[in-house]
Order: structure tokens, then sequence, then C-alpha cells
């Protein structure tokens, strides 16, 4: 599974990662980190790791995980975004990173987070959609062969 996963990653042209810190009722923590990306018109996500994580929680700790994991599968070049939750241990671990060779894709971006307020204004005409009833459930796949 990691070869074929490794092949992917080769094959993608842009990625995003998603990571996250768990912990488990006996106090046991892991680092999850997930990656996403377009195979033909569809985007998909792996799973590149999910491993435990000893000792506190600090910025190094994570950014030295995260560091090993970009550079075991080769996206450090292919990364776009990373998502990580407001925690001050992510913000300091992953402040500084910047994204290489992609910045001509925000060039015109017209929702600047300064100028742009992303809240929904009291007078919106625009109704609220809620689909309690989804079935939608985050399933991991394994790798096809026609994908690589």
């Amino acid at each position: 599974m990691t070869m074929k996963l490794k092949a992917l990653c080769n094959n993608a042209e842009y990625v995003s990662v998603t990571l996250d810190v768990w912990t488990d009722r006996r106090l046991r923590s892991y680092i999850g980190i997930t990656l996403h990306t377009f195979v033909g018109d569809d985007i998909k996500s792996y799973l590149l790791s999910f491993a435990p994580l000893k000792g506190h929680h600090t910025a190094d700790v994570l950014l030295a995980e995260f560091e090993k994991v970009i550079n075991y599968y080769h996206i450090e070049k292919k990364l776009v975004r990373l998502i990580t939750d407001h925690a001050s241990n992510n913000l300091k671990a992953f402040n500084h990173i910047l994204l290489p060779g992609f910045e001509s894709y925000f060039e015109n971006d017209e929702y600047d987070n300064e100028e742009y307020d992303l809240t929904q204004d009291e007078n919106d005409d625009c109704e609220e959609i809620s689909d309690n009833n989804s079935d939608d459930k985050f399933q991991l796949v394994p790798l096809d062969e026609e994908i690589i």
C-alpha cells in the first residue's frame, strides 16, 4: 500500500494536507496526516500517517513529524495547503511555512481575509440549507491500480 501511495504522490501535481492530534481516554496521543489531491476529475483523500506521539505536543514535535511524513512521500514542493486547527502549538509549528511556487494562485484572490467578511449578514437574503439526514461518512478505500 505504501508504494501505491508513494506513486500517487509522485503523480500528483498539487496536494493539500490535513493534520490533527488526538488523545484517547488513556491519554495516549496520536498524530494523523491526511493527503488531499485530484485524481482525474475527482478529489481524493488518503491517510499518509497515523502515529503515536510521545511527550508533549510542542510545536517542535509537531513540525518534526510533519516534515518526516512530507519528506517521506516527497510532496514538499507540491504542497499548496496545510490545514490544522487553531491550537497555539499548530500556529507556532506551521506559521513560518511558505508554500513556494503557488503564489500566483492567490494573486487575484477577491476573498482577501482582511478585506472580505465571510460571516453572514443579518439582512442577507440567502437561505441556510441543512441536510441533517445526510448519510455521508468518511471511508478509507484501498488505492486502485488504475489511478497510479
